[in-house]
């Protein structure tokens, strides 16, 4: 007596996609006799999307505010699977289209591929201070040259505007 056993896929065949994949054994004798046997195996995604993290993002305060709107694209990822991925960005108030307050806000932006493994991706949105908002009271300070010293420097009475005054700041400006 002599067997056959074929494979349902066959064997070195390309099973693809997430997910179960059932394989049909067949065992035939020269009689005519036969059984079959399913053996099923499960494919699992272990590896999260990637984000494409954009550079930090710079915008200049709106006139007259203390922050700026700015508007971007949230990321786009891309999964090891080919399927398409959502990216959220966050927090909400921090979305692109609302207003930033002036200095370094962080933007979150999260992602799941269809086996619910996660992704990260943070990226800055810098607004300036183009209109020295942050400091209302600060004055522009006028360099004069020391004939002595050839330093750039602000005289006493450029410096002190008030006798509260509780900071004190010193400058030294180097060529170059």
């Amino acid at each position: 007596n002599s067997l056959t056993i074929t494979q349902n896929p066959v064997q070195d065949g390309t099973v693809s996609g997430i997910g179960p994949h059932p394989i049909t054994v067949t065992v035939s004798d020269s009689a005519g006799n036969s059984t079959a046997c399913v053996v099923g195996f499960t494919v699992l995604d272990k590896i999260g999307p990637t984000i494409n993290c954009p550079a930090p993002i710079f915008a200049n305060a709106d006139p007259g505010t203390c922050g700026a709107v700015v508007q971007f694209t949230c990321p786009t990822a891309t999964d090891n699977w080919g399927n398409s991925v959502q990216v959220s960005c966050t927090p909400a108030p921090n979305a692109s289209g609302n207003f930033f307050p002036i200095g370094t806000n962080f933007v979150v932006s999260t992602a799941a591929d269809s086996s619910g493994n996660p992704a990260l991706c943070v990226f800055q949105v810098v607004v300036r201070d183009s209109e020295n908002r942050a400091w209302p009271l600060a004055q522009e300070l006028t360099l004069q040259t020391n004939l002595t010293t050839h330093l750039k420097q602000a005289s006493f009475a450029q410096c002190l505007v008030s006798l509260d005054q509780s900071r004190w700041y010193k400058f030294k400006v180097t060529p170059g």
